[in-house]
């Protein structure tokens, strides 16, 4: 709407809108593209309740429409603009924008200038080049005349160029109809309502020559593409009045239209969801897939081939249960095609999901369901479904094929498997829960000479063993081939294992053998998941169901021809978010449930029983236990150590671009997103442990105790974990704000022995110097492979990068520059992350590389957690608290996890807001005991924490038993084990010969104090060492000799040790 047509109270708030807008450049700005998704939705929460004060019904949505509806105007105005410039010879400035708002948008034209500067450029290139284009430009009266003609018809000649030849035809058609229009003189607001052969009749005229008989008649006939949003408007009949003029605008809220002229009237928004008339993926809209479908598009989009569907369907429109679903209640039931093609194309889908199937075959989601359920029930029901142990007959078959390729006779097949991902179980989940963070199922299964399953044994209770069908199949005379995986059998033959020895020649051609067999028909389970892409992540918590599913992609696998299979497995190169088929019957169309409703007395019943659903679901969430997890139940107390959240540098390279840039906090300072991710980890963490926290939801110390390590960051990071962990409850909160206070216990720098580790320690500062002066043979190796690494670093930096602590230190700078969504320099590609991350990790576990190192460091907060856990066992814990947070760094979780020794489990290198748990369980197992648990969150995202498998300690691991694998890494004194070791009394020295063990200690001839004074070098099981020991050095008691097996080598170290 123009400026005259509204308001001055209008004009204030929208460019009030306007000028908020230009202060929240990561909405609008090509400099903060890469900033995180989480302050872009806080910049739209800002414009939302700007908005609200007009529309308080407004929706994010509908925020981000108007946004983009206002930046088309703009660039639509702007290019304009251009134009003008470049025909009048006039500056921008001089144009008369017909939007009020364009010079308040004019933050938007650095953004917009370029590009648009180079569509004009393009456009008048291929003006001047084309062949049509000199007619026009030797017609100097018309260029002359109307030069705003000739620039828009140049800037519309490169869209034109872009169309494919039916969209091409199309605009033609709209374009010609439009100009038609204009000459009749009915363009006008309301044009798209106007009817033409209305006011052709009126005038009593003809179409103009310029547009021909054929040209007109084409118009009429050709129809809108369906894509236009909610576009109604049916060209067939010519004699029908245009739909409402609200269903050719754009579905953009009405308060967008008074901040827009006239030109948004032809302003169309796309709808994906919509599919267009020409569009290839559409096309069988209303028609019969399987016989409209060649016979390659039939096998790609439903991975069977067309026979073999028709047998489906016919078998399952005989069985009793769909011919039970016909004629009853005044419903027409799916077709039986429906229910066997809506079945084979999700199998088929990667991706897809039930409202993905529901929304290509016309049903409902819970159709969907009971459809796919079905269908599977049918196949399993088949007495031909491909599955069975093989005759005698078959056998011999076997044998003799098997017997050629592996030249071991009597073998009829071979055994393996694969692993399905699933979704996490609702039943028994921590059993299909890997390491690697994910569920999946075990798929076993014996295959024959054909590449066909001859029985297939999915992981879940109650269903066979393989063991036991490959004993019953075989026999004693006949036997399969598997892999090392596998025991070995009478009946189940398996590589030879070395097992530290040398394998003799006919072994290793055995294995050979076998391995080229078992390598060719493991294929089956990769071609398995090609044909039915499902597999790759099957969908689905039931896991009767899931089993069932893959049960019949197995029997569907042995029923298709193979030729089928290698059309498919010469796909596989395409990608697979591949564009979704709609295939719809029109005698299949179901409206939104599995039965067309046909009397009023099943609509009532669904809903009388719809309502009692919702009361039952009323009464589960006021009164359920919506957030508990399996196993949280039994939880007695908590210890929580994370790293601090996202910061700034601590420092810069000399040759850092981004020196100036402007950090929030200065440097080392919690930054915006890192204190999003410490209140994010509060909000994840409160669902697992509310049932620690207070009654009252207030904090307490009686309750809770939260220490921090003295920096900043850490500090901050405690507080606003506690902000998401512990928010008031609405009846008990002190303050007006939806916060509390809660005291947060800072330990000094230099007496921190457990978070930031500062405190001075002159032993572990003496083994740190001889691990420097002898590093490991691997810190050698690294340093001489990554020569010219180190090399390219301090060139890149202009300082010195000699060290693998250098190389962390400048991989956190860096780290942080792009996670801040900063570009790195050019020297950075193909360095950082891939080649710094390991030295930057090895650089961490360099802290604890030596037993001495690893105990002062990481055993000082193992003490911590062990003394709470057993001080609350013995009931002698005062205050008897139940949570512990420790607020540290990344030295903190790395130092405890190299302690622990579960370091492969987790990071090397601890994602910010990365968290360690130490859960503390009563377990009935044990007597008067607690189970130990430890689980690790990769950072504040992760919704799933792994559990740590504790080593030495099965699962479940006792409180007593943790302590006894702890004992020799767990810190009892710190400032004893930290003193250095001096001789009162020298009455000589005595000689040692000895060897490294594999531990790094040393074992040999009078070896007593040995590990004591050899603490501090570095080790390996190939160091042959010779020192001087003088007789009366003394040592603390928690080092001694340690056997192992062990060998001398060359290297040799001599010298009268002393302390």
């Amino acid at each position: 709407m123009a400026l005259s047509n509204m308001s001055q109270e209008d004009c204030n708030f929208w460019s009030d809108f306007i000028e908020i807008y230009r202060t929240l450049p990561v909405l609008w700005s090509k400099a903060h593209e890469s900033e995180p998704k989480h302050l872009r939705d806080r910049a739209l929460n800002i414009l939302l309740r700007k908005h609200r004060e007009r529309v308080p019904s407004t929706t994010i949505a509908e925020i981000r429409r108007l946004l983009k509806t206002l930046r088309a105007e703009y660039r639509f105005e702007l290019r304009a603009a251009l134009e003008y410039e470049r025909a009048t010879g006039n500056g921008v400035e001089y144009y008369d924008s017909a939007l009020w708002y364009f010079e308040t948008l004019d933050f938007l034209q650095p953004e917009e200038l370029e590009n648009l500067k180079l569509e004009l450029e393009e456009a008048e290139e291929k003006y001047n080049a084309s062949p049509d284009s000199s007619h026009v430009t030797n017609n100097t009266h018309i260029v002359n005349t109307d030069s705003d003609v000739h620039i828009y018809c140049m800037s519309l000649e490169k869209s034109l160029r872009k169309l494919s030849q039916q969209q091409l035809r199309y605009a033609k058609s709209y374009i010609d109809r439009v100009v038609y229009c204009g000459i009749m003189g009915i363009l006008s607001h309301d044009w798209p309502n106007i009817d033409v052969t209305v006011v052709e009749k009126a005038l009593n005229t003809e179409p103009t020559k310029d547009l021909t008989e054929e040209t007109h008649h084409e118009v009429r006939k050709v129809p809108i593409p369906s894509s236009v949003k909610r576009l109604k408007i049916d060209l067939h009949n010519s004699q029908r009045e245009y739909a409402d003029r609200s269903a050719v605008l754009c579905s953009v809220h009405d308060n967008v239209k008074q901040i827009s002229d006239e030109r948004e009237e032809c302003l169309m928004e796309q709808d994906e969801d919509i599919p267009s008339d020409n569009d290839e993926e559409y096309k069988l809209h209303d028609t019969d897939a399987v016989s409209n479908f060649d016979d390659e598009e039939f096998v790609l989009n439903f991975r069977l081939g067309r026979d073999l569907v028709q047998k489906l369907c016919h078998h399952m429109e005989m069985t009793p249960e769909y011919k039970k679903m016909r004629g009853h209640g005044g419903y027409e039931a799916i077709s039986a095609q429906a229910h066997v093609l809506a079945f084979l194309w999700f199998l088929g889908q990667e991706k897809a999901t039930y409202r993905d199937v529901a929304k290509q075959f016309n049903l409902s989601v819970s159709c969907v369901k009971h459809v796919i359920s079905r269908v599977t029930d049918v196949v399993l029901g088949m007495a031909a479904n491909g599955l069975g142990l093989p005759n005698e007959e078959r056998k011999m078959k076997s044998s003799q094929v098997f017997s050629t390729l592996s030249n071991i006779p009597c073998t009829i097949g071979c055994v393996g498997g694969t692993q399905i991902r699933i979704d996490k179980p609702v039943d028994d989940a921590e059993r299909y829960l890997l390491r690697k963070g994910y569920y999946a199922i075990q798929l076993q299964a014996i295959i024959d000479e054909n590449f066909h399953f001859v029985d297939v044994f999915v992981e879940y209770p109650g269903e066979p063993e393989l063991i036991e069908s490959i004993r019953e199949m075989c026999g004693e005379q006949y036997c399969l081939v598997g892999g090392t995986a596998y025991p070995c059998l009478h009946q189940l033959l398996v590589p030879y294992r070395s097992n530290g020895k040398p394998l003799t020649v006919t072994q290793n051609t055995f294995n050979e053998r076998l391995e080229t067999v078992l390598k060719r028909y493991y294929s089956i389970f990769l071609r398995l998941k090609q044909r039915f892409r499902q597999l790759y992540h099957l969908k689905g918590r039931n896991m009767n169901s899931v089993v069932k599913l893959i049960k019949v992609c197995c029997m569907l696998h042995n029923l298709a021809a193979a030729e089928e299979l290698e059309q498919i497995a010469s796909k596989t190169d395409e990608q697979r978010e591949e564009a979704i088929a709609s295939v719809r019957d029109t005698s299949d169309e179901m409206g939104t449930d599995c039965m067309q409703p046909g009397k009023r007395g099943l609509t009532l019943s669904v809903i009388v029983l719809g309502g009692a659903c919702l009361t039952v679901m009323l009464a589960y969430l006021a009164f359920g236990d919506s957030t508990d997890e399996s196993g949280l139940r039994t939880l007695r107390m908590v210890s929580i150590i994370f790293r601090h959240g996202d910061r700034s540098p601590t420092d810069f390279y000399p040759n850092d671009p981004h020196r100036n840039h402007h950090w929030t906090g200065g440097l080392s300072a919690l930054s915006e997103k890192g204190s999003q991710q410490m209140y994010h980890l509060g909000k994840l963490l409160r669902p697992r442990y509310y049932r620690l926290l207070p009654p009252n939801g207030l904090y307490s110390k009686e309750h809770m105790t939260i220490v921090s390590s003295y920096a900043e960051r850490c500090i901050m990071s405690a507080q606003s974990f506690i902000a998401g962990f512990l928010p008031p409850l609405e009846n008990t909160n002190p303050l007006p704000i939806p916060w509390q206070p809660a005291a947060i216990n800072v330990l000094p720098r230099d007496r921190d022995t457990i978070l930031a580790q500062k405190q001075p320690c002159p032993r572990y500062e003496q083994s740190k110097q001889r691990l420097l002066a002898y590093p490991p043979k691997d810190i050698r190796e690294l340093y001489e492979k990554n020569a010219a690494l180190f090399r390219t670093l301090s060139q890149g930096t202009g300082q010195n990068i000699s060290t693998i602590l250098d190389v962390e230190l400048l991989y956190n700078t860096l780290e942080i520059e792009k996670s801040a969504g900063l570009e790195l320099p050019d020297w950075t590609e193909g360095i950082f992350p891939q080649k710094m991350l390991p030295i930057a990790e090895r650089s961490l576990a360099l802290i604890t590389e030596l037993p001495l190192m690893k105990k002062i460091k990481g055993g000082a907060i193992v003490g911590e957690l062990l003394d709470n856990a057993i001080r609350r066992r013995s009931g002698i814990l005062i205050p008897e608290r139940n949570i512990f947070i420790y607020s540290g760094h990344d030295v903190t979780l790395v130092n405890l996890m190299r302690a622990l020794n579960v370091i492969e489990q987790t990071s090397g290198k601890p994602d910010f807001s990365a968290t360690i748990v130490f859960e503390l369980h009563h377990s009935i197992t044990f007597d008067d005991d607690f189970e130990v648990k430890i689980v690790y969150f990769f950072n504040s995202d992760d919704k799933y924490p792994k559990e740590i498998e504790i080593p030495n300690c099965e699962s479940p691991c006792s409180l007593t038993k943790f302590e006894q694998v702890m004992e020799t890494v767990r810190l009892r004194n710190y400032d004893e084990t930290c003193q250095l070791i001096h001789s009162s009394i020298s009455t000589g020295c005595e000689t040692w010969n000895g060897c490294a063990t594999n531990d790094g200690s040393v074992n040999g001839n009078g070896n007593d104090g040995a590990n004591e004074i050899l603490s501090g070098y570095s080790m390996t099981s190939n160091d042959h060492v010779r020192f001087d020991r003088c007789v009366h050095d003394p040592r603390p008691d928690e080092f001694g000799a340690r056997s192992a097996q062990y060998r001398p080598v060359s290297l040799s170290l001599s010298s009268c040790l002393i302390g």
